[in-house]
């Protein structure tokens, strides 16, 4: 695209985009606060330009800061390898802002409240591991009141009682790989991750094919190895297979695993441990892919 009708496209958008943002985002609870006041109104300060919420009794300044907080994390996440000028290579900020096909902007949404999230919403998703969820992304048509991608992470606490940030933090960052593949998937909802033609897709299954020709041994030895409870030894169960039992939130479709490898190549990614190391060293290709897809935005997803 010229360079020219790119910017002038972006301050079109700039024009019209952020009233509609306010507006989509008026109606969250009294106590939600904005991380920046006033808000900013560039791009390239995504999630600070409209897009970033605190619903509940917690404000910006006590909900633990640090390299744990959802917004840090946030950003950190839609921030590119490479700064290249707009027009050439623009960060995920720009994708966020304005959406992709008719995705609408990515917003970020903090609760201390799985129930008071879901009422706000208006869903009520199946969870795909029982228990009390962490961090929830919806489709661009999953809540009528708040069309659009919307990133809520939860105020969870430990058995202790105190709010655990290192989880926090790495469900920031898994919730924002689901960001990142919703925006791709524009409005139809056709995302990379379950598309069978899909370059995420094939290169995943191209590491599948490789990470299931290994030795039970290779594949698990320096990363835990495979529980009592997913078929160790077994040689009818692939590694793939082993893998999503191990890890049971990967179960279901590709969807989940996707947005676990873009946790894991985010920047001092906060992902569990065991885990992105195995997807840095045994799914070279899939975690490739996804480097590129975070910094160009011409890659196809």
């Amino acid at each position: 695209m010229n360079i020219k009708r790119f910017l002038a496209l972006g301050a079109m958008i700039l024009g019209v985009g952020f009233f509609g943002a306010s507006q989509a985002n008026a109606a969250c609870p009294p106590t939600a606060v904005l991380r920046l006041t006033p808000p900013t109104t560039t791009w390239n300060t995504w999630p600070d330009n409209s897009h970033m919420w605190y619903c509940g009794p917690l404000t910006p300044t006590t909900d633990g800061g640090g390299t744990n907080d959802v917004r840090g994390r946030a950003v950190s996440a839609s921030d590119s390898i490479n700064s290249q000028p707009v027009g050439q290579q623009p960060k995920l900020r720009f994708l966020f802002s304005f959406g992709v096909n008719g995705s609408g902007a990515v917003n970020v949404y903090k609760f201390d409240d799985w129930n008071t999230a879901k009422t706000f919403f208006g869903i009520n998703p199946p969870l795909p591991v029982p228990g009390t969820p962490l961090g929830y992304t919806t489709g661009v048509t999953e809540s009528a009141s708040h069309p659009g991608i919307n990133v809520i992470v939860l105020n969870q606490l430990t058995a202790q009682g105190g709010v655990d940030h290192t989880k926090i933090g790495r469900i920031t960052n898994h919730e924002m790989g689901h960001a990142v593949d919703r925006v791709y998937g524009g409005s139809t909802g056709a995302l990379p991750s379950l598309n069978p033609n899909s370059n995420y897709t094939i290169n995943l299954n191209l590491d599948i094919s490789d990470f299931n020709n290994l030795t039970e041994s290779q594949a698990f030895s320096a990363y835990g190895g495979v529980p009592a409870t997913c078929w160790p030894g077994d040689p009818t169960k692939s590694n793939w297979q082993k893998l999503q039992c191990k890890w049971k939130s990967l179960a279901g479709n590709n969807s989940e695993f996707f947005a676990s490898v873009f946790g894991a190549i985010v920047p001092g990614g906060l992902t569990e441990p065991q885990l992105t190391n195995l997807i840095n060293q045994k799914f070279t290709r899939t975690r490739d892919y996804m480097q590129n897809l975070r910094s160009v935005v011409t890659q196809s997803p």
